[in-house]
């Protein structure tokens, strides 16, 4: 059978994820970009929970986490009457993660991580 390799369009952050994740399943990408070099302006400013799970399976959750916040940064939601106002209310996030949770696999090394991590490294 013959295989041809999948195009995508666009490498951004989902471009360059989606060739990730085929490659661990075998299948040759080819991506097109405009743009020759990763945009110095971010497009995204935030990676939740599912996209961390997406990250975890690449191998690549604790490079970009060390490219967040602290894990000492508080994390509470606050509800404020204003700004600078007083609190109504406080939701405690829960305990701080430990700083020693490590990768349960090493992630493949490629060109498209190396852009992956320059890309998330502007967000």
């Amino acid at each position: 059978m013959l295989q041809r390799p999948v195009a995508i369009v666009g490498g951004g952050p989902v471009g360059i994820v989606l060739a990730l994740l085929l490659d661990r399943l075998g299948v040759k990408t080819v991506v097109f970009n405009t743009e020759r070099t990763t945009n110095r302006r971010p497009r995204g400013s935030t990676h939740n929970s599912r996209t961390m799970e997406h990250y975890r399976m690449l191998g690549l959750s604790s490079q970009i986490r060390q490219l967040g916040l602290p894990l000492s940064h508080p994390r509470d939601v606050l509800y404020l009457t204003r700004l600078n106002g007083h609190e109504l209310a406080r939701i405690s996030m829960g305990p701080k993660r430990s700083a020693n949770r490590q990768q349960r696999r090493p992630g493949r090394q490629s060109r498209l991580l190396s852009r992956f991590c320059a890309l998330i490294r502007c967000m």
